[in-house]
């Protein structure tokens, strides 16, 4: 008999324990419903801070709207950036070399000068800077020629320096295709289109 009530004390015990626990974890769960709670915060400094975290993500959207865009351009027109000039020459088809490995249809080069007549250096480089794309929307970076063109103008440009040559793109045969020079760290950005019959 002692022996049976001896259980059924630590069972009710047992049972107040249990359900004291599950109180409490609720008691957890319902507090925890906003960010502040989840991040702890430490005043009204660090949530000043923390709301700028964020603002700099929404910042990001409005990337594109900054961005100084010059489309509409063709072979022979120059975009000008306030004194940071880009032209394209001109544009033509090249067979390539014995040893130049094709994985499309041809060739097309773009022989484009870059003018700096301002008072910050540029940096340039054809692979980040530059990509031709075709009529069907695939974009092509610059491809590798040993034959049949000048040096790609590829480095930096202090002020009134001036830089020229060739730049050679891997593509498939299209009706037209466009030249995009972009460059992020100035924000901006020109489109040329080339048309087929233009390819020299």
């Amino acid at each position: 008999m002692l022996k049976k009530v001896g259980f059924m004390i630590i069972g009710i015990i047992l049972l107040l324990g249990l359900g004291a626990c599950n109180d409490a974890n609720t008691e957890k769960i319902e507090k925890a419903k906003t960010p502040q709670e989840i991040i702890p915060i430490d005043g009204e400094e660090d949530m000043d801070d923390l709301e700028e975290y964020f603002d700099e993500f929404d910042d990001m959207d409005d990337i594109d709207e900054q961005t100084e865009l010059l489309d509409g351009l063709v072979v022979g027109e120059t975009a000008d950036f306030d004194g940071f000039k880009i032209t394209l020459n001109e544009s033509r088809i090249e067979p390539g070399g014995e040893f130049d490995i094709q994985q499309e249809e041809q060739f097309v080069v773009v022989n484009i000068t870059i003018e700096n007549h301002t008072d910050e250096e540029k940096r340039i480089s054809p692979w980040l800077n530059f990509e031709l794309k075709d009529e069907e929307g695939y974009t092509y970076l610059e491809a590798y020629l040993t034959e049949g063109i000048r040096k790609a103008p590829d480095g930096t440009l202090l002020a009134d320096e001036i830089l020229r040559g060739d730049i050679p793109f891997d593509v498939p045969v299209s009706d037209s295709y466009k030249l995009y020079f972009s460059d992020d760290d100035f924000n901006v950005k020109a489109i040329w289109t080339i048309s087929a019959s233009e390819l020299e």
